[in-house]
């Protein structure tokens, strides 16, 4: 490429990042959110989901997963030769919305990271365009949509609560606030908001209390019989982004410490991995599930690799994939659907989880 040529696109892709200025609507948007409360009541009412009156209480209840669907920036790929992966990301989607189709599901999570550019309109109304086959599907069955909001999603250039108002106002099903909670029968789905450099110390403290106080109440509920927690960032990862240390403060010790607690999902890596952690109370997931078309990450799996209690240790860079979850009276039991290099999927893992002792 001519130098003339390599300055002119770089030139006009940074002036790209910066139209948001013209988005005024997302500014006024945000003065409606107040997504991290700092008001912690005395009692949470646990609510199910909106269509689990439809289900039969026996039924078990399947949920399907998947996170960072986030398409590869232009600094990503020109200079640091990561992948864009717009085909796998459609086919993603495209095959969960077939299950959600076919089969009933209790509902569909997204894991955070869903566009690169939070700040940028244009990124979206792309997202908009691929998540229309499975909106359609879900909007049929009545299977609520959830997401948890990603660091990308804040803004990637220009970080910003104002921007998460394009999220909250395409998933009506969401709560506009974290700690959000919702019920799948016996099983209970608390989300949280992960990304501890945006909020402010109050709204992190609040966050934590709130959170503890609703596993103290699970914990203590009849009806309850297992937590799964879902947040953007993993507490263990042996890929090329480190785990906070903040979040083992602030989410994984409460979760460890909680009884019924079973599962944590997150992304935000752009790769799987599964960690298993012994408690008093049984074994706990920890799953990472970022494979939902952002440019991935490799994983160590030597032996200096940093946790060792992985339980998935196959290949470093990992398929593409979604996770169906299926909650019965009895465990949890997961499959991970990869995507094939010839286009099909497969079962890429499996695992059961017994319920809390």
């Amino acid at each position: 490429m001519k130098r003339r040529e390599f300055f002119s696109t770089v030139i006009g892709s940074i002036a790209a990042q910066f139209t948001l200025r013209r988005n005024t609507a997302f500014a006024e948007e945000a003065a409606t959110i107040g997504h991290v409360s700092e008001r912690i009541p005395e009692y949470i009412v646990i609510e199910p989901s909106p269509n689990e009156s439809a289900q039969p209480t026996s039924q078990a209840h399947k949920i399907l997963l998947v996170g960072d669907t986030q398409r590869t920036s232009w600094m990503e790929t020109t200079f640091l030769g990561r992948e864009q992966n717009d085909r796998e990301r459609v086919m993603i989607l495209n095959a969960m919305a077939q299950e959600a189709a076919t089969e009933y599901r209790s509902a569909v999570l997204l894991l955070g990271d869903h566009v690169c550019y939070g700040e940028e309109l244009k990124d979206w109304e792309y997202f908009d365009n691929i998540m229309q086959p499975l909106r359609a599907a879900t909007k049929t069955a009545r299977t609520p949509i959830y997401a948890i909001p990603g660091n990308h999603d804040y803004g990637l250039l220009k970080k910003n609560t104002a921007y998460l108002a394009q999220m909250f106002k395409r998933f009506p099903d969401e709560k506009p606030q974290f700690p959000s909670l919702q019920k799948f029968g016996a099983t209970a789905l608390v989300m949280l908001d992960s990304n501890i450099d945006q909020l402010t110390k109050r709204q992190i403290d609040a966050q934590y209390r709130h959170f503890k106080r609703i596993l103290e109440q699970c914990d203590h509920d009849p009806t309850i019989t297992s937590v799964l927690v879902a947040a953007h960032h993993p507490p263990y990862t042996n890929s090329t982004m480190q785990a906070s240390l903040e979040l083992h403060d602030y989410f994984t010790a409460p979760f460890l410490a909680a009884r019924k607690t079973s599962l944590f999902f997150s992304g935000h890596v752009h790769s799987y991995e599964r960690f298993g952690v012994e408690t008093g109370c049984g074994q706990k997931m920890f799953v990472i599930s970022g494979g939902g078309g952002g440019p991935r990450r490799s994983v160590r799996t030597d032996a200096k690799r940093p946790q060792t209690n992985d339980l998935y240790r196959t290949g470093t860079i990992r398929s593409f994939h979604y996770i169906r979850l299926t909650a019965t009276p009895s465990n949890l039991a997961a499959e991970v659907m990869m995507l094939t290099n010839s286009g099909t999927f497969i079962i890429g893992d499996r695992f059961v989880v017994p319920l809390p002792l």
